[in-house]
């Protein structure tokens, strides 16, 4: 039984040894063939096929949503973000994991390609096992990110996060304050962790896979290629029942050693992801989870029921019971709960966001464990690893298939929903106000309007309506008394003036600059301003006082004083 003790020590043809006495040539071949060139099944093989083409269709798809209108042009994977504590470098979380999971999509899609071409054609398993798990960086990388970034993003305790409650007596600082582990509060602790970690990574997994090509390139040698020299030709029944040759036993023991090599440095790059993926793992249940249930906490909080009675105990329990009963759509019904709504549809995209991640880890860390224990070991006892290989590519095609319904999935909610773009740092900046300001004359007792129109915003007004429409859009029973009409009449809606409307493409600002988590606000406010005539008297000149009014400055009603 040979043991891997030191996974960059090579083996040598002294440790492998026969499980059995090979009598003939024929024994031989069935002993060095399953375990050079096992063979998957053909429910595997088309499985493979499948997994191709959904990978592919996935991959454009993700490409379209990533690039297209124009996005690029202000494309940023990083972000610098300032803070007392010094400038933060952080990931575009959704950036970087659409990006790398369409890679690993592309590259999975040709790998399997790849394996099909190889088991058609009858090579042997180290044609392709050398390269196994150099595909799964992307995936690695871009699940790394995504927790990274959405971890120093929303982390209350985070130096740069927006979450942090301002309050220090309120609930959200007292009561749930002891789930949130801390974070390093130096800069360049954690740029060297975000740098360090995938830049260490991606180095040592291509110093190995580069290793491992050395080694399979000399698997083509003289001397060492027993499939050219022996696996690959038809051999007659006499040759078959003939007894080995001492050089033909020497051969396959070296063959089989170099097998046992490739499948040693793929372990010791295996080793890498089962320490990124269980980093990563930690980072979701001890910072992601809390996370969340802080969201669920603020969000019961700010419940915009007068009837509702606050939880007195802030725990989880409660705060579940209490959106259970009031997150139903049948109680969200009107204008008042329109901010409440998208606030909870942002917190169910954000579980759904953690536990894809959690479930994607927990997944894709079953065949890294299974490749680093199982199948090397029974290489090394001379038994065949045709049942392994199968159950690893039928099991990664899977969780192929899964990877890619998520994505797809995280590709809608990107290019249709503003609020998960605001929260998840991908939003433009906020609404400026614009400069052009045009006043809009009354008709009625000498009233005029001022209107200012808002970045973002659609503003229309009707010269004609003594309102703009933005205005009377806003006449309702809940609207303030300063801002509805002395004899309660709204007016009525016009079309919308071509001057003050500005529509903007929400997928536009999908990669715009920013320096902190925005959510984009659009309001609009109209300032009126009413003068009424005043009926003239007869008077006497002498008296007014000097300067007489007709030599003073006329008063203008819509001008500021600049202090």
């Amino acid at each position: 039984m040979v043991r891997i003790v030191n996974k960059f020590r090579a083996f040598t043809v002294d440790e492998f040894h026969f499980p059995h006495e090979m009598k003939t040539n024929g024994d031989l071949i069935r002993f060095a063939k399953p375990l050079l060139c096992p063979k998957p099944s053909k429910a595997v093989e088309i499985y493979m096929i499948l997994d191709i083409i959904q990978s592919v269709m996935t991959f454009a798809l993700c490409m379209s949503v990533m690039f297209k209108k124009g996005r690029t042009k202000n494309f940023r994977i990083f972000t610098l973000r300032k803070s007392p504590h010094g400038t933060f470098i952080v990931p575009n979380a959704i950036v970087w994991l659409l990006g790398l999971v369409s890679i690993y999509l592309l590259a999975w899609a040709g790998f399997c390609s790849y394996i099909l071409f190889v088991q058609e054609t009858g090579r042997p398993l180290i044609e392709w096992l050398w390269y196994i798990p150099l595909p799964w960086l992307p995936l690695a990388l871009g699940t790394f990110y995504a927790a990274y970034g959405f971890v120093l993003t929303c982390t209350p305790r985070s130096p740069i996060s927006n979450l942090a409650p301002t309050n220090k007596a309120s609930h959200l600082a007292t009561k749930l304050s002891w789930i949130h582990l801390p974070l390093p509060q130096s800069a360049w602790v954690m740029n060297t962790f975000v740098l360090g970690v995938p830049s260490a990574m991606v180095v040592y997994n291509i110093v190995i896979t580069a290793l491992n090509g050395q080694q399979r390139a000399l698997t083509h040698r003289e001397g060492h290629d027993l499939y050219r020299q022996v696996l690959s030709k038809t051999h007659s029944q006499e040759w078959l029942d003939a007894a080995p040759t001492e050089e033909l036993l020497y051969l396959t023991r070296v063959a089989w050693c170099d097998l046992g090599n490739v499948f040693r440095l793929c372990c010791a790059a295996l080793a890498s992801y089962m320490v990124l993926v269980l980093l990563v793992i930690a980072m979701v249940v001890f910072y992601s989870i809390p996370n969340q249930i802080y969201l669920m906490d603020h969000l019961v909080a700010i419940y915009p029921d007068d009837d509702f009675v606050q939880p007195t105990r802030r725990s989880l329990p409660n705060i579940l019971r209490a959106l259970c009963r009031i997150g139903l759509p049948r109680n969200l019904h009107g204008p008042a709960y329109s901010a409440f709504k998208r606030t909870w549809m942002m917190v169910l995209v954000g579980h759904t966001q953690m536990f894809c991640v959690l479930f994607g880890c927990s997944a894709f860390i079953v065949p890294v464990f299974y490749l680093y224990f199982v199948p090397w070991h029974r290489s090394l006892l001379g038994e065949s690893a045709d049942h392994e290989v199968t159950f690893i590519v039928a099991y990664c095609i899977s969780a192929a298939f899964l990877t890619a319904g998520w994505v797809t999935a995280i590709s809608g909610v990107l290019t249709f929903d503003d609020i998960f773009r605001a929260v998840s740092g991908l939003a433009g900046p906020q609404a400026e106000v614009t400069t052009k300001t045009q006043l809009v004359p009354e008709q009625l007792r000498g009233r005029r309007s001022l209107a200012r129109g808002f970045k973002g915003a659609s503003l229309s007004l009707t010269p004609g309506t003594p309102y703009s429409a933005v205005f009377a859009s806003s006449a309702s029973p809940s609207t303030p008394s300063f801002l509805t009409s002395p004899r309660g009449a709204a007016s009525t809606l016009g079309p919308p003036s071509p001057a003050f409307t500005k529509e903007k493409d929400p997928s536009e600002t999908l990669f715009e600059p920013h320096t902190h988590n925005t959510v984009l606000i659009t309001t609009a406010t109209v300032v009126r301003f009413e003068h009424q005539e005043q009926d003239v008297e007869a008077m006497q000149t002498d008296m007014f006082p000097y300067p007489p009014p007709a030599a003073a400055s006329p008063f203008v009603f819509l001008t500021r004083t600049e202090k």
